[in-house]
Parts: C-alpha cells; structure tokens; sequence
C-alpha cells in the first residue's frame, strides 16, 4: 500500500488535511451551521482524481466520538461527512476502495448489501460513538446508521457496518468506481470524503 501525501487546509481559520476522498450528508445539519459553511469553502478547490487507498496512521491522533453521520449531493460530486464531538484533531482512519458495494457487520459478518456496483469501505480504529463510564454504557450515534443520499448521484447509499471494541466502520455503496478524495475539518471536527461524479 503507497503512503498518499497530505496536504494541510486552512478554511475561514479551520485547518483540515486533505488526502482524497468523498462522503454523504443527510440533510441539514442544524447543530452548525459554520461546519456547512467550512465544506462549502473546501469545495471551491480543486478535485483531484484519486483512487487509490487514502489512511492517516499517526502517533497521537485523538481517539474518536462518532456523533453522526450525513450524505448529500453538491452537484459535481457527492459528500459523506462523519462527526465527532471534539473540536479539532482527526483520528486515524483508512479508506478503501472495494470491488462491490457488499460489506459484513463488525462482529457478526452479517452481509450488508448497498445500491451501486463499487463501494468505499471507511474504518476508524481508534473511534466509537459508544461512550463508556463506570455506570452507563451509551450509544451517542444521533440520527440513522443507513441512510441513501439525497440527490446522489455515485454515492448511492451509506450505512455503519460496525462498533466494536473501539473500532468503528462505514461502507460507501457507489453506482461506479470513482474519484474521490478524504480530508479533515475542525470546530467540530470532522472526517470528509468525497465522490466525483464522473467515471475516474
């Protein structure tokens, strides 16, 4: 697997790392409007065409707490957006693309079958939405876990595929194998993919 270079991004005093990839967003947001703000202003850039493997493995990296997760389109490509409920900093994570949009539940390996042909599986090994204290175990996940994306036109569908022991995932069901890139936003902070929408 080749090491992608990152690119750091600064949007109206957010920093984020760029590194190629796409997500959904399910609606509005209406816990912040300045996180919507912050990924249009990213839009504006450039899409570069990737399709190769996107991952941040770094020493120190915050652990996660998924709060939620949205998909929508914005006409040239079509975003998934997942949230956790610190500020800044990304937790480690690993993109790939997979050959069908066909993914098993962490830990049962029950089979998930999403619409599209091709699919980005999303892995977050260091993040949960489960928060844990010496007297409550909570799933802070708002919203749904599989949901199809408004309007979308190669991301089709999106669901969580696991939460298990501090390793959480997501399968992005795409219609074709396509460009997409990954890159991080802060206040709150947030893990972006998106997905170009035309054939790499």
């Amino acid at each position: 697997m080749m090491r992608i270079l990152t690119t750091l991004v600064v949007v109206g005093g957010l920093a984020g790392v760029v590194t190629g990839c796409a997500t959904p967003t399910d609606g509005e947001d209406p816990a912040d409007e300045s996180a919507e703000s912050s990924e249009e202003a990213v839009s504006s850039l450039p899409f570069v065409c990737n399709n190769r493997p996107q991952f941040q493995e770094k020493a120190g990296a915050p652990r996660g707490q998924i709060v939620r997760a949205r998909a929508a389109s914005h006409g040239a490509f079509d975003r998934f957006v997942v949230e956790f409920d610190h500020q800044r900093g990304l937790p480690n994570y690993h993109v790939y693309p997979t050959p069908s949009a066909r993914f098993t539940y962490d830990p049962t390996d029950a089979v998930i079958s999403l619409a599209g042909s091709a699919g980005l599986e999303l892995t977050l090994p260091t993040s949960s939405s489960y928060e844990v204290t010496p007297t409550a175990f909570k799933d802070r996940f708002i919203g749904p876990t599989r949901f199809k994306t408004a309007g979308g036109k190669s991301l089709l569908e999106v669901s969580r595929t696991g939460d298990f022991e501090g390793f959480s995932s997501f399968g992005l069901g795409l219609k074709q194998k396509s460009c997409f890139r990954v890159y991080g936003l802060a206040n709150p902070a947030r893990l972006v993919i998106d997905v170009q929408n035309t054939a790499p």
